[in-house]
């Protein structure tokens, strides 16, 4: 008689939760946008896409006059669509439960390292929603949601799917509806494209994703790419690279070579705009620097990384390209997860 031992696997969801604190908080804060003439109001709309395609088509001298009304719902009925958020999409991936993680906020090493760019300088005026630091308080609460003062939400996630990658009886899901966090191998889902499902992504999958950016940039973190390329172009230039990792290297450098030439070049410094830094930031720092296709391929390479360890950064494949930076922030993450108890359920068959 031959004893088989079932072992039960644990399903673990791992949310970057800073998107959705944004999401369920203007959710519940909802604007109605008018449109008047004499105060007598000639459209309105919750829907602001839907309100600046009627003004476009029927506005365009300009003559009318526009205003909006705010509604903003109890901090109760914020809390309960996070409540809901979670619990949906614990049970359209099936996982038991979930790791949250969020950004604790202020400098990160990436504001320190760019240069072009202000790191997500173009989020410095716009308005977090009213609930915002109460929706944050109830994951921290509620969920014991984590935070860590050196790395990002989105950076903790990553070192979290890579650890968990190493321990047997469990599985991981990462949600995130940012997609830079599509460069971790690993499974994923997307919590506002359920249709897309629970997908897998490879190693080269990930990478691939990572040298999209390097061509495209990343609006949302203002980290500017290699200017007019977009989508369509940055797939047609990886395509050559036939999803060889050290190809998509070679390739996307070339393109930032070709882009900004073979010689040096002076330029501006984000921090010496007084518009762009009205602090006086950095007000040691230079004024102007010198750049070439390597450094601002350096530059862009490790402010679009995800960090997969403590220690980690962008590692290059073809050695001489990139030589290892060797300023990111000592530490250790702390266990996300606790040790995993496996119940074996022995049974017997003939």
């Amino acid at each position: 008689m031959a004893r088989v031992s079932k072992f039960k696997k644990e399903k673990v969801l791992i949310l970057d939760s800073d998107s959705s604190v944004y999401a369920v908080g203007f959710m519940t804060q909802k604007k109605t946008h008018m449109a008047l003439d004499d105060n007598k109001i000639m459209f309105q709309s919750e829907d602001k896409r839907e309100y600046n395609e009627w003004v476009k088509e029927n506005d365009p001298a300009g003559v009318y006059t526009y205003d909006y009304t705010e509604n903003i719902e109890p901090v109760r009925n914020a809390l309960a669509s996070c409540k809901k958020f979670v619990n949906n999409t614990l049970e359209f991936t099936g996982c038991d439960r979930a790791v949250i993680l969020l950004t604790k906020g202020g400098d990160c090493f990436r504001h320190h390292m760019a240069t072009i760019l202000k790191y997500k300088g173009n989020r410095d005026k716009l308005t977090k929603p009213h609930h915002y630091d109460a929706i944050r308080d109830y994951y921290m609460t509620y969920y014991d949601a984590k935070m860590y003062a050196k790395w990002e939400a989105d950076d903790a996630a990553c070192m979290a799917l890579h650890k968990g990658s190493g321990v047997q009886g469990v599985e991981y899901v990462l949600a995130a509806i940012d997609k830079d966090l599509e460069q971790m191998p690993g499974k994923h889902v997307n919590p506002s494209k359920k249709d897309e499902g629970v997908y897998v992504l490879s190693e080269k999958e990930g990478w691939y994703n990572f040298y999209i950016q390097m061509l495209m940039g990343d609006v949302a973190d203002n980290i500017q790419g290699l200017k007019g390329v977009g989508a369509k172009t940055a797939h047609k230039i990886l395509a050559r690279a036939d999803m060889n990792i050290a190809m998509m290297c070679q390739i996307v450098y070339g393109e930032y070579v070709i882009k900004y030439g073979p010689d040096p070049f002076a330029y501006v410094p984000w921090w010496a705009d007084e518009e762009v830094n009205p602090t006086n930031e950095f007000a040691d720092r230079p004024r102007t620097m010198t750049g070439t296709a390597l450094s601002m391929f350096r530059e862009n390479a490790n402010l679009l990384y995800m960090l997969r360890t403590p220690d980690d950064q962008y590692l290059p494949h073809t050695a001489h390209l990139l030589e290892l930076w060797d300023k990111y922030p000592e530490g250790t993450v702390e266990q996300f997860l606790p040790t995993i108890e496996v119940d074996e359920d022995e049974t017997q068959s003939p």
